[in-house]
């Protein structure tokens, strides 16, 4: 056989192999990480199948947004990995799920889910989960809490304030003694999110005129109009519980109400 030939049959027998192998490689991690699924349905009152599921959420519009996930192990044994030398009460006590929200592949919030959420019942047998984020009214479940806290404390509502957006989910492990561990990714999943106009009174934006008779000596210094009116926007909005306006009293005299 000419030495070329068989040169080149081995090359390609090899590259071939190669090609397999990454293929198999790549699916294989594909498969080890379960698929993060979302729903617009309220889950209290429905059961949620393939056919519910959603690959878009209008943000200020739908009113419920869910995730849905079926681990490979519990809860409890995804822990044991991080910490095997830990009793079972010890992981309950120390650890839990991480949650991480990435807004166009960038981290705005991670969470340490506190180790008092979820029942031990659920820790250590559950490998479904359906879990509601948005409800349009407080809910007692850990997942809406998670949820608001993203928003209002990690900066969510800040940037989702227009336009489109990529939002995703990753969930891992954490243990949290000395010092704090965290697994691999156990769960991911991303939906597109379109943030929708908020109906506001525009006579609530421009700043107001200070009525007569207030009280107050008046002050006469400058102030920003265009920054208080963004303030104005986001009450107007209802992105601050229980407030409806805004007074600034500067040296004793009243600057803005």
């Amino acid at each position: 056989m000419n030495s070329n030939y068989f040169l080149l049959l081995i090359t390609f027998l090899i590259m071939s192999c190669k090609g397999s192998t990454q293929s198999t490689l790549k699916k294989s991690k594909v498969e080890e990480t379960p698929n993060i699924y979302f729903s617009k349905v309220d889950i209290t009152k429905h059961k949620v199948t393939s056919g519910n599921y959603s690959s878009t959420f209008k943000m200020n519009k739908d009113e419920f947004l869910n995730i849905h996930f079926t681990l490979k192990n519990t809860l409890i044994e995804n822990l044991q990995l991080l910490a095997p030398n830990l009793t079972q009460d010890q992981l309950v006590n120390k650890g839990n799920f991480q949650f991480t929200f990435l807004i166009d592949g960038e981290i705005v919030y991670v969470e340490n889910l506190n180790t008092g959420a979820g029942t031990i019942h659920t820790k250590t047998t559950k490998l479904d989960y359906s879990i509601p984020l948005v409800y349009p009214k407080k809910i007692d479940f850990w997942g809406w809490f998670v949820w608001l806290r993203f928003m209002k404390l990690g900066g969510g509502q800040d940037i989702l304030v227009k336009n489109s957006h990529s939002l995703k989910i990753e969930i891992r492990t954490y243990i949290k003694s000395e010092k704090l561990k965290v697994g691999p990714i156990i769960a991911e999943g991303s939906t597109d999110v379109a943030v929708m106009k908020i109906p506001v009174d525009e006579n609530l934006i421009p700043v107001q005129k200070i009525q007569p008779n207030s009280g107050w000596e008046l002050s006469k210094d400058r102030f920003d109009n265009s920054k208080i009116e963004a303030l104005n926007r986001k009450i107007a909005e209802k992105r601050f519980k229980n407030i409806n306006g805004i007074v600034v009293a500067k040296e004793n005299k009243l600057l803005i109400e």
